[in-house]
């Protein structure tokens, strides 16, 4: 699979390896409940920058979340 080729690329980085791993992991996740790759999906510019956006809040919140939890220690 193309993690197995990554793999041999960067198999003195662990933390390389893992990240490839997770990004395979959630690919194959992505397909099982969509059934089609983002590569084949077609969506307009817009639809893709307002997914894009959406997601990048979300990941503000998850950041604010632990900014909390390391603030209350």
């Amino acid at each position: 699979m193309y993690f197995n080729k990554l793999q041999s690329m960067y198999n003195k980085d662990p933390i390389i390896e893992k990240v490839i791993k997770k990004h395979e992991n959630r690919g194959n996740k992505g397909m099982k409940k969509f059934g089609i790759s983002m590569n084949k999906k077609n969506k307009s510019l817009q639809k893709w920058l307002l997914d894009l956006q959406e997601e990048l809040m979300d990941g503000t919140c998850y950041i604010e979340k632990i900014l909390d939890k390391i603030k209350r220690k």
